[in-house]
């Protein structure tokens, strides 16, 4: 029974590949990640404030006067990202984070769960640009230049103006993402954007973020792959549950138990050390409840 179990484990895994097109994987996308408190794994911070926060909490004011003390917690992860303006002597400075990662699909949309805070006018931008590397002319072509802007908002709500359009010829092989804090000419020092997820969509995301608009067992993505040496495996819980990941060989054996324990709802990211390991093709299985979901893994040393 056992052989019989582990054959059909590496059949579904040959025919189901483990990355869905619907769903672009951002490293750290929810800013689950950080190396110092104001410092997210991943992203470089250009200027201005950072916070590592769990949840927002702020003022709720009617004719300038404050009514209520609200405090949200972060919507689908247990951390998020606060950036704020900062002041140079008399000069404000706009807050802004970037970063770069390999990138090849070209998604219809970019969206973000995120509020903002500024004073009225004012807009935050995001810079999404993709390019590709050109063997003829030895440079980078540009595949995608394109920014979207939000304004004053509560959390937590989706950006669902980042269409994407304009793409040139060519397959993409970087993406570049940067958030800057303030982008127009009405600004305040004090102007702070909160972001806790950021991801690609073929779909037009809905205004209000809900669990099943969230990536789910269905895209569970490993990055990167394939890899030399370790890996992140990448999956969203739409509820609490039990979650057992574990990693097998060619002949079905199991060569790696990552995680067997409860587990809350949102993103959850686990590393996996092949560093023992030979070159070849794995497969994980990863466990939800009555949800389960298998992929290729890839190791190249």
């Amino acid at each position: 029974m056992k052989k019989i179990i582990l054959l059909t484990l590496l059949v579904v895994a040959l025919v189901a590949p483990n990355i869905s097109k619907a769903q672009y994987y951002i490293p750290n996308q929810s800013f689950e990640k950080w190396q110092t408190s104001t410092q997210p794994l991943n992203w470089k911070v250009v200027a201005g404030t950072i916070y590592k926060e769990t949840s927002v909490t702020y003022y709720q004011f009617q004719n300038g006067i404050p009514l209520d003390t609200i405090n949200r917690p972060c919507k689908d992860s247990s951390t998020c990202l606060g950036l704020q303006n900062g002041v140079n002597g008399q000069n404000l400075i706009r807050g802004v984070i970037k970063d770069s990662f390999p990138f090849t699909g070209k998604p219809n949309y970019f969206g973000m769960n995120y509020g903002y805070f500024g004073i009225s006018g004012e807009q935050f931008g995001v810079l999404i640009t993709m390019t590709a590397w050109n063997n003829t002319t030895h440079k980078r072509d540009t595949i995608l230049n394109t920014a979207v802007a939000g304004t004053p908002v509560e959390p937590w709500v989706t950006l669902t103006n980042g269409t994407l359009t304009g793409y040139a010829a060519g397959t993409p092989d970087t993406c570049h993402i940067t958030v800057v804090s303030t982008v127009s000419s009405q600004s305040s020092a004090s102007t702070t954007i909160f972001i806790d997820e950021m991801f690609f969509s073929d779909s037009q995301p809905t205004g209000i973020r809900t669990d099943n608009q969230m990536v789910d067992m269905n895209n569970v993505t490993a990055y990167p792959n394939p890899f030399s040496g370790t890996t992140d495996i990448h999956y969203y819980l739409p509820a609490n549950n039990n979650v057992k990941l574990k990693v097998y060989d060619m002949s079905g054996k199991e060569v790696a138990n990552l995680i067997n324990e409860d587990q809350l709802m949102g993103m959850h990211d686990v590393s996996f050390d092949a560093g023992a390991l030979k070159s070849g093709l794995y497969f994980y299985r990863l466990e939800a409840g009555s949800s389960s979901k298998t992929g290729k893994l890839i190791l190249s040393k």
